[in-house]
């Protein structure tokens, strides 16, 4: 029960600050949207905005086959009689809070340190798609629910509840189509000790994984008829390769898609990385990485052809093959930085602060006046701060690193 309680404050608190940085006077989200002719009185919901958004959502081709996030936020509205707007941020925020309880849960059940899954639940939060959630360059809508699904999905799988498996795993199809990515994912993770995938025994034990697929594609065909969007959806579909197009038209918008990649995955995707590279990665994490890099490869694909890439958090979903073991991954790595005593070494070493500095500049100056937001939505939020965080984590640890090799080599 205390675990329980501290885990709670821990979700309950981050969940708040995200909220507090949708709401705050000088940010303009989807959750308090002012202009001069929405939310006037520049109140901290705009209903307004959010219940035209959930309309849209309803009535777009591309949205409407995806109802349970709308049926959820509709039903506690008229249930609680209360505004769309307000039910609209009681249910998503909900859901953030549920996702890391069960993130907590997930990595207990991986790595069996609270600190890890402590760190896991913090990262999962900081990450850009969460902690930004519900600004323009994001536009979260079906993704909590979908995050909350699929996370209830993965600890059945893990605890190998096929029935509990097979129908939540169904119902995050349901909110959001993108999971049936993470299948090859869980083709490799269900691949028995020596023995080929394609074996038997691999084929008898993960066949149950389909059943979510086959149930989903006979849901998508009774509700689009029923409600007489069958073609219309059908012609969604093929149109969809002409968003490669729009992501490469010109410099801008290529920029955009990779840097959009970039602050979606790119942090994360560095620790595991540095992980690989300095320390022994046992079976079970090494079966986790293959099936982010697999899920990565299949889902950054089909991001930049078939979908808006500047929608920073369509590229998220390969997370949650490694969110349960991010947490020790950066924790070892942070201790390894403590106990090696690298950076009081070098932070007085005049060629290592020159490079730095340089590098610094270099990224201030892409980001200032290179990249270019092809929705004149940077600015606020904080998200040009987050951007530039990112970069210089990085670039200062891969600095400290590699100065630290070139010095042991003299």
């Amino acid at each position: 029960m205390k675990e329980f309680i501290s885990i709670s404050v821990f979700s309950i608190a981050f969940t708040f600050i995200i909220l507090v940085n949708h709401i705050l006077p000088i940010n303009n989200s989807f959750i308090n949207f002012k202009s001069d002719e929405i939310n006037i009185e520049h109140k901290i919901i705009s209903n307004e905005n959010l219940a035209s958004i959930i309309d849209y959502h309803k009535t777009n081709i591309a949205f409407a086959k995806r109802p349970a996030t709308t049926f959820l936020i509709e039903t506690l509205s008229n249930i609680c009689s209360i505004s769309k707007g307000l039910s609209f941020v009681l249910v998503n925020f909900f859901l953030f809070f549920l996702c890391g309880l069960l993130l907590y849960y997930l990595t207990q059940l991986v790595v069996k340190e609270k600190i890890y899954s402590y760190t896991t639940v913090g990262l999962f939060y900081l990450s850009f798609s969460v902690f930004f959630a519900f600004f323009d360059s994001i536009h979260t809508y079906d993704e909590p629910l979908q995050y909350f699904l699929i996370l209830c999905s993965l600890i059945a799988f893990i605890k190998q509840k096929k029935l509990y498996f097979i129908t939540i795993f169904t119902l995050s199809l349901i909110a959001r189509e993108s999971g049936l990515l993470l299948i090859p994912a869980l083709l490799i993770l269900t691949n028995k000790k020596d023995t080929a995938y394609l074996s038997k025994q691999n084929i008898k034990s993960s066949i149950y994984l389909f059943i979510p697929l086959l149930i989903y594609i006979c849901f998508i065909a009774f509700y689009t008829n029923k409600h007489q969007i069958s073609e219309a959806s059908q012609s969604d579909f093929l149109n969809r390769l002409d968003h490669f197009n729009y992501n490469f038209q010109n410099l801008n918008f290529a920029l955009e898609s990779f840097t959009s990649l970039f602050v979606a995955i790119g942090f994360q995707t560095y620790i595991v990385i540095i992980y690989c590279i300095k320390n022994r990665v046992n079976r079970l994490e090494t079966k986790m990485i293959k099936a982010f890099l697999i899920t990565l490869f299949l889902n950054t694909l089909i991001v930049l052809i078939a979908t808006k890439a500047r929608e920073t958090r369509l590229f998220t979903l390969p997370l949650f093959l490694i969110w349960p073991i991010l947490g020790k991954f950066l924790i070892i790595e942070i201790k390894h930085f403590i106990e090696n005593n690298r950076i009081t070494l070098l932070i007085k070493n005049e060629w290592f602060i020159l490079t730095f500095s340089l590098i610094v500049l270099l990224e201030v100056l892409f980001y200032k006046f290179i990249y270019v937001s092809t929705v004149n939505a940077k600015g606020g939020s904080f998200q040009d701060e987050y951007f530039l965080i990112i970069c210089l984590l990085i670039s200062f640890h891969f600095l400290i690193n590699l100065f630290s090799i070139l010095k042991m080599k003299r």
